[in-house]
This record gives C-alpha cells, structure tokens and sequence, in this order.
C-alpha cells in the first residue's frame, strides 16, 4: 500500500509528512508538539473514513438489521383468539351492539329488585359496595359464588342469598365464547346498598 504512487493516502501522508519535516526545521519545539498531535488525529480519522467506504464492511453493517426486520414482522401479526364474555339471560332477541348493555341491565333489575336492604339508588347515601365473584362454566351455570368484598351490616351476606337463590332457580346464562367453542369465564359483580337511616331492611 505504501508503494503504491497513486493512491490517494499515501499522497496524503507524504505531503503532511513534508510539511512536518518543514516545520522541524523553521519552528520552535513547542510549537512541533502542538501540531503533531493534530497530524495523528488527522490520519486516524482519514482511516476510519476509508475503512467505512469499504464496500464489504458496509455489507457486514447492514445484515443484522434485515434479521431484525424480519423478526419484527413476525411478531406484528399475532394470532388472536376473541373472547366473548357471558350473558345474563333474556338478551337473546338483542342485535350484538346492544346485547351488553341488556345483559347488565337485566342483570341489575334482577338484583336491585330482589335485595333484602335499599339498594341501586345513586340519589341516596351509600352504605357499602359489595363484590361477588362466581364462575360461569361451559353450560352457563353459575358455580363457585364468593364473596370478595363485604362492608358489613349483613349487606355482604345479603348479597350472596341473592346469588345463591339465582343458582339454586336453574338460571343459565349464555355461556361466554372463545372463537367458536363456550369456555369457563370468572364473573365479577359489584353492588351498591345505600343507606336509608340505620340499616332498615327492605320491606
């Protein structure tokens, strides 16, 4: 490589060589070590250059990123399985858009309806919420009721008769869906009792 005449760094070299070599010459030495420092800095940056020019190098840089690419697409496409939750009974006539909205209303007047203490009410104080959690399984029937949040003053309890009896009817619900097939779906429902002056029970 350095034999070579006419290759652009070695032309390059030999000129800031010479001046150099000038300037040990007609220069004091303070002012040669300054300049020698820069002189490196000069080819080292020269070499980077041409080694980033180097058609193989470039070809080398740039093959990870098309495996990357590749495996990026692979994971933008998942494949999804959609999940329809259970529906309370009696929204079998609604069109799909509305359907949801009648199950949980039905749902609600059924509960609100059926409670031993005032309940459903926003207009009144409320006297605790109360969670229940049952199991939904693949013929509708409603399966392992819990209750998951109990303020007390028997509201929690009063919940789970409610549940309970829901159960012990025979009341199916439209089992929730997978796709095609009917699946076991957990089931999460929260009740609001409100008060009407120290816990009177509903007549």
């Amino acid at each position: 490589m350095m034999g070579d005449d006419n290759n652009p760094f070695c032309i390059y070299l030999r000129q800031r060589l010479l001046f150099l070599h000038l300037l040990n010459m007609r220069f004091l030495p303070s002012f040669r070590y300054w300049y020698f420092p820069w002189l490196c800095g000069n080819l080292l940056m020269l070499g980077i250059l041409l080694e980033q020019a180097h058609p193989f190098t470039s070809k080398v840089l740039k093959a990870p990123e098309k495996e990357v690419r590749k495996t990026e697409s692979k994971e933008e496409t998942p494949s999804i399985t959609p999940l329809i939750l259970p529906f309370f009974p009696g929204c079998e006539k609604a069109s799909k858009q509305h359907k949801r909205a009648c199950s949980t209303t039905s749902m609600y007047q059924y509960l609100y309806a059926n409670t031993g203490y005032p309940a459903g009410k926003p207009q009144h104080r409320t006297a605790g919420i109360v969670i229940v959690d049952f199991l939904v399984d693949k013929n509708g029937k409603m399966k392992d009721i819990r209750l998951i949040r109990d303020p007390g003053h028997d509201r929690g309890q009063d919940a789970l008769r409610l549940f309970r009896k829901m159960q012990k009817s025979g009341l199916l619900w439209e089992p929730g869906m997978a796709g095609s097939e009917p699946i076991n779906v957990r089931m999460q429902v929260r009740l609001h009792y409100n008060m009407v002056w120290a816990g009177a029970p509903k007549k």
